[in-house]
């Protein structure tokens, strides 16, 4: 079986790539009070999705800690649906971006701050926020009801157990 293609082919470079989901991991850790232990950098992102080789691998970890950060790190609605909105990215990362809608959804807490969020904003009367969200959320739909997106999906390989229980 072949490799899936690289999304930011020819945007960013693998390294440059890496160094981005380093500065996410980190900002991860930092917001967390946690030290940064760089040696669990690499083997983690191996754990979660496979072979580092491949920018596809780089590509699925930065939406995967992108999304963590933005859901476990960021306090208000204004500050989340900016940076959920696709509109300001830089150009690899707005290739990524069914990528971070997926991450998104599979992420336990994102459906509550969504709609905690939402609440906020639209209490300001600032809904219009959100647009760029709800623009991705739509295009993300559509795809998915045109093709089979599940060997793209971001969320972290799980090991299962090959032994029978007794």
């Amino acid at each position: 079986m072949s490799a899936p293609e690289s999304l930011t082919q020819g945007l960013i470079s693998i390294q440059k790539l890496k160094a981005e989901v380093f500065r996410v991991w980190c900002l991860i850790h930092r917001s967390n009070m946690a030290y940064v232990q760089r040696e669990n950098f690499e083997p983690e992102v191996h754990r979660l999705f496979g072979d580092l080789r491949l920018k596809h691998t780089w590509e699925k970890a930065y939406s995967h800690f992108f999304v963590s950060w933005v859901v476990g790190c960021i306090c208000d609605g204004d500050t989340y649906f900016r940076f959920l909105d696709p509109k300001d990215w830089y150009d690899w990362q707005y290739e990524l971006r069914l990528l971070i809608f997926q991450a998104l959804a599979v992420h336990p807490e994102s459906e509550s701050m969504t709609r905690n969020s939402y609440s906020y904003i639209a209490r300001y009367e600032r809904e219009s926020l959100a647009d760029g969200f709800f623009a991705l959320a739509k295009e993300a739909i559509e795809r998915q009801q045109q093709y089979s997106t599940s060997s793209a999906m971001v969320s972290p390989q799980t090991r299962t157990s090959t032994r029978s229980r007794k």
